[in-house]
């Protein structure tokens, strides 16, 4: 994206810099196997149904956990750069003005 908005970069940056965090406090890498992705998801969901104000069934917790390692064994094969990118792409919507978000969208069918 040429021209990145700083509010944007900002948020990004902030998204990028917790999901590395949590990439290395949790020990994930891109070369996960399944029996320790699956191993990562349990180790988490039990987590959360330990929580008392946790309110969803354990089959839910494993739903939400799954997606939540999923993505963060995907984002640590990523470059710093791409992650960043990533970040963007993903706050974009949530900061850009209309100008900013029909510039991108022109992008697209131009």
């Amino acid at each position: 994206m040429d021209g990145k908005n700083h509010e944007v970069l900002a948020m990004a940056f902030k998204r990028a810099k917790g999901k590395s965090k949590k990439i290395t406090e949790l020990g994930i890498t891109p070369k996960f196997t399944k029996k320790q992705t699956d191993a990562m998801i349990v180790k988490l969901a039990d987590e959360k149904l330990a929580d008392p104000t946790y309110k969803k069934d354990r089959n839910e917790a494993i739903k939400g956990q799954r997606w939540y390692v999923e993505d963060l064994i995907a984002f640590s094969a990523l470059t710093v750069q791409e992650r960043l990118d990533a970040e963007y792409e993903a706050s974009f919507a949530d900061i850009a003005g209309e100008d900013e978000m029909l510039g991108e969208l022109q992008k697209l069918v131009a």
